[in-house]
């Protein structure tokens, strides 16, 4: 105690103290990070009991430049729809894709994804347009 009443704290325990449920970013693991993947970046930061600036911070460190959930919900959809084809060759190929980018978020789709995923876009907007000229 110093003679004004207040404690010294170290730096340590101050830190420690002005945090109190919430935890540092130097704890998070990236096997803890990958969990909350297919989340929104909030929705996961609040299941990290973290921030949000303090989860990308974190993320930047351990090389993952964008929040991968966009990535994996698309190629979920796109997996969705080429079932619907019977298309099986192409959804382990999707299947596989998906794996990969749990695990590396920062990989880019393979060409054959992106083509795929252009046609599918392709044929759902040819069926919309011909529902549209029906009605």
């Amino acid at each position: 105690m110093i003679g004004n009443g207040f404690s010294n704290l170290g730096k340590d325990e101050e830190s420690t103290r002005s945090s109190v449920g919430k935890r540092k970013s130097k704890e998070l693991k990236l096997d803890e990070i990958q969990k909350y993947f297919n989340f929104p970046i909030k929705e996961a930061a609040k299941g990290l009991r973290v921030g949000v600036t303090r989860l990308k911070k974190r993320c930047r460190e351990l090389n993952i430049s964008r929040w991968p959930h966009r990535k994996l919900s698309s190629i979920k959809h796109l997996i969705s729809n080429v079932k619907k084809m019977g298309l099986k060759k192409e959804i382990m190929m999707l299947e596989e894709q998906k794996r990969l980018l749990e695990e590396v978020p920062n990989m880019e789709m393979t060409e054959q994804a992106k083509k795929l995923r252009q046609a599918c876009f392709k044929a759902t907007y040819k069926n919309k347009r011909s529902l549209a000229a029906r009605a």
